[in-house]
C-alpha cells in the first residue's frame, strides 16, 4: 500500500486499477472510506470522487447514544440557545423543543407548532453533529456559539465564522423566518 499526501488533481491518473481507501480531516474528525478504481485502457475516462465533509459517519452515528431529544420525556424542554457577536453586529435568540402527550412541539418567537417526524430527525442530526464537531483550526472575527440544554445538563460549540453553521441549517428545515 502506498500513501500518498495532499494528491493534486493531475496525479490520479497515475494510480494503477486497484482498491484503494482515502483517509480526509472533517468537521466531525477523521473519515475514512474504501472505493476502486477501474481505468480505461486509454485512460482518457474521468473519476470523481465526492468527499462528504459535512455528514457525520456511520461510526460517529453509531456511538453517539443518550440523545436529549431522544430522552425527552412528557412537559419537558430543550432549550437550544444561540449567540453571535463581530465588529458590527451581535446578537442571541432560542428556540424550545417541548413534548406534550408524546408530540414535538417548536416555540420560537411566537412560533408555536407541532414538529414533523423529518424535522424531529433533522433536530436529531444537529445535535449528533454538535455532539461530535472537532474545535475549527481558524479564527475569524466574528463568532457563535450554540448550546443545547436539557435538564442539568447541556452541550455547546463556539465556532468562527462559517465552520458549522447547525443552527442556521435547524432554522432553515424548522422554516423559521
Amino acid at each position: 500500500m502506498k500513501h500518498y499526501e495532499n494528491v493534486a488533481a493531475g496525479i490520479i491518473g497515475e494510480f494503477p486499477d486497484g482498491d484503494y481507501a482515502i483517509e480526509y480531516k472533517t468537521i466531525f474528525g477523521v473519515r475514512s472510506e474504501q472505493f476502486k478504481l477501474k481505468f480505461e485502457k486509454d485512460r482518457s475516462n474521468l473519476h470523481e470522487l465526492k468527499l462528504c465533509v459535512d455528514d457525520l459517519s456511520p461510526e460517529l452515528r453509531a456511538k453517539t447514544s443518550a440523545l436529549f431529544i431522544d430522552l425527552l420525556k412528557d412537559d419537558e424542554e430543550i432549550v437550544i440557545d444561540y449567540s453571535f457577536s463581530g465588529c458590527f453586529a451581535s446578537g442571541k435568540e432560542s428556540m424550545i423543543i417541548k413534548k406534550h402527550r408524546g408530540i414535538y412541539y417548536i416555540l420560537y418567537k411566537e412560533t408555536k407548532r407541532k414538529l414533523l417526524d423529518k424535522e424531529v430527525s433533522a433536530l436529531r442530526d444537529m445535535e449528533l453533529e454538535l455532539r461530535n464537531l472537532r474545535k475549527a483550526d481558524y479564527g475569524c472575527t466574528t463568532n457563535s456559539k450554540t448550546t443545547v440544554t436539557y435538564k442539568s445538563a447541556s452541550i455547546s460549540f463556539s465556532e468562527p465564522c462559517g465552520y458549522w453553521e447547525g443552527y442556521y441549517r435547524i432554522k432553515g428545515i424548522l422554516e423559521l423566518e
